[in-house]
Formats: C-alpha cells, structure tokens, sequence
C-alpha cells in the first residue's frame, strides 16, 4: 500500500497558512529518501491504541466489587485486540453512561437494604432510630 500526495497536499505537511503543518513527517519521509511530493509513500496498518488491560462487563464492572473501568484503562471486548482512535471517545461516552446507570441502580438496592436493616434493629430492640435523609 502507498499512499499518493498531490504537490499541494505534500506543502501541507511542511507547512500551512497560520500553522506549523507536520513537519515532522516531511522530514522523516526525507530522511528515507521519499519525497512526499512526487514519491508514493508506502503505509501499513499498525495497532495505533492498546486496549486497557482492566476487564470489564459490558457495564463497565470489574471483578472488584464497586470498581469500574471505561475508556483507554478498559478492556471491555467490544473493540478486539485494537481501538481506533475516533472510537475512544464514543465508547467513554457509552460505558460512562452504563456506569452511572448501574450504580444508580445499585444507590437504590442500597437504600432497600439499609431500610431491612433499620427496621430489623428496629423491632429487635424495641424502639426506633432516628431516621437520616441522604443528601
């Protein structure tokens, strides 16, 4: 695979109007004995993002209780062994939501539980503890 520049889009990479352009590639290319105006550049695939190596449900829940992962730390599945790059924010997007989902779902089996609890003390002891609102 090459990749093709016009003589215009190659001036881009050395510079542009109001920027530094990349001339970092320019002179890499150069260095190689290609010049990007008028050679092919050859190009490859390569794994340019490595999945974070925290396993995930596709909730964004680890196998620690109350830990969850999402973004470039997780390793949900959901893209293989490799990421591409504009994917990253929409999965951060996605599993952030699925997160703050889950632990609204969780807020609420705790209220549940913490109310078994009181009222268990409760009739145990006879009497009844003062009741705190969450903020």
């Amino acid at each position: 695979m090459a990749l093709i520049m016009s003589t215009s889009t190659a001036g881009c990479l050395l510079r542009r109007p109001g920027g530094c352009g990349f001339p970092t590639i320019w002179h890499s290319c150069r260095r190689a004995g290609i010049n990007p105006a008028t050679d092919l550049i050859p190009v490859a695939p390569a794994c340019h993002y490595f999945c974070g190596g925290v396993q995930t449900d596709l909730d964004g829940a680890t196998n620690l209780a109350g830990l969850y992962a999402c973004g470039e730390v997780a390793s949900s599945g959901v893209h293989g062994a490799n990421r591409l790059a504009s994917n990253s924010l929409l999965e951060g997007l996605v599993f952030a939501r699925r997160i703050a989902v889950d632990l609204q779902r969780q807020a609420a089996n705790l209220d549940a539980i913490r109310r078994k609890i009181i009222e268990s003390l409760d009739s145990s002891i006879g009497r009844s503890f003062p009741r705190c609102s969450r903020p």
